[in-house]
């Protein structure tokens, strides 16, 4: 059995899309992975990953930004700040 998670993978969703290959995604597949390659060797059941997208952040270039962060959009200064914080 061969096993992938991260941006080059294609990870289905529970709704029947898959994943877009962004590090908010990336970073939350793991722990689902660890835990269905554990249950492979153990014998238990797999789990589908699941987890809703928390926003999206465009930065532009000179301290500027556009973002939408749980349904609210952003932009400027504050957007271009808050990516840099955040990643």
């Amino acid at each position: 059995m061969f096993w992938a998670l991260g941006d080059c993978a294609f990870v289905p969703t529970v709704d029947g899309g898959t994943c877009p290959p962004t590090a908010q995604f990336a970073i939350r597949q793991g722990k689902t992975a660890a835990h269905n390659i554990l249950a492979s060797i153990q014998g238990g059941e797999h789990k589908a990953f699941q987890f809703k997208e928390l926003g999206s952040l465009e930065p532009l270039g000179h301290r500027s930004a556009v973002a939408q962060v749980f349904g609210v959009n952003v932009s400027g200064f504050i957007a271009w700040f808050s990516g840099r914080s955040i990643y």
